[in-house]
């Protein structure tokens, strides 16, 4: 009879009979495939040594990305549902902000990170946020926990992490002229300007650089036409109907969360 609980805090539980010799593991969303047959390996090579409870971190490297897209239809009705389930910083920021738009969206990519820490961590009560010294935003109560927010007129992005990361979604549209060689290494801004789709081309180019600032936690210190996009390792992109989204990583699995889901996950919050 299973009597006892292994907990792989944050990734998995575990239970164990007395004798060592039965196990089952119910892996979550934090746990890859990989690293479930990696413990199931170490677990049969210590079988003897498995009693009663023991306690076993095990850390996974791959990244969580949720994008919440179509939010256009997002409104002033769910300004005044999420204001209640804000932390005190994300609501002073979104009471302050003048633009009705921008106050829609900065309340909804709060509102994702926490739909996606109660989905990886059963986290359900609000968070608050410290900074590091350039400004990046960390979990005051859950600092192992690494994240990071982006959003853009068409869609909102979060990713979560056991490591330090960063996300940068940009809407694709035209920019001008110096907009892009303010961006752009020589290099690429000849690329651009030979892309047959260079709207696209350039979004793309701006996301890698954004998220790997984001990953650093340095803000944007330097100019962004100092920084080839060649040269950011370990990146991986989504591209949706009008947005481009950049994740550094490169074993990023990705959950497209549905408005009616998020303002479902809000009504149960209530």
């Amino acid at each position: 009879m299973l009597n006892s609980s292994l907990n792989l805090t944050p990734c998995a539980h575990m239970q164990v009979a007395d004798s060592g010799l039965l196990a089952a593991i119910y892996p979550t969303s934090r746990l890859s495939d990989e690293s479930v047959y990696k413990f199931i390996g170490i677990f049969v090579e210590n079988i003897d040594n498995f009693s009663s409870i023991y306690t076993i971190l095990w850390y996974t490297a791959y990244v969580m990305l949720y994008i919440l897209s179509k939010i256009e239809s997002l409104n002033n009705d769910f300004i005044e549902q999420t204001l209640p389930l804000l932390s005190k910083e994300r609501l002073a920021k979104v009471t302050s902000i003048r633009d009705p738009r921008s106050k829609i969206l900065s309340a909804a990519v709060y509102l994702l990170l926490r739909f996606a820490l109660y989905e990886e961590y059963g986290i359900n009560t609000s968070v608050e946020f410290d900074h590091n010294k350039n400004g990046k935003p960390e979990l005051r109560d859950h600092p192992h926990i690494k994240f990071n927010l982006s959003h853009c007129r068409n869609a909102a992005a979060c990713v979560i992490s056991d490591e330090e990361t960063g996300v940068d979604i940009q809407d694709i549209r035209s920019v001008s002229d110096r907009v892009a060689k303010r961006v752009l290494t020589a290099e690429e801004y000849a690329g651009y300007l030979a892309s047959g789709s260079p709207d696209e081309s350039f979004c793309e180019l701006w996301a890698i650089k954004e998220c790997r600032m984001k990953q650093l936690g340095t803000g944007i210190s330097s100019e962004l036409s100092e920084l080839s996009a060649d040269d950011v390792q370990d990146k991986t992109l989504f591209k949706g109907e009008n947005y481009i989204c950049c994740v550094s990583g490169i074993d990023t699995r990705v959950r497209y969360v549905g408005v009616q889901e998020l303002y479902d996950f809000i009504l149960a919050l209530h």
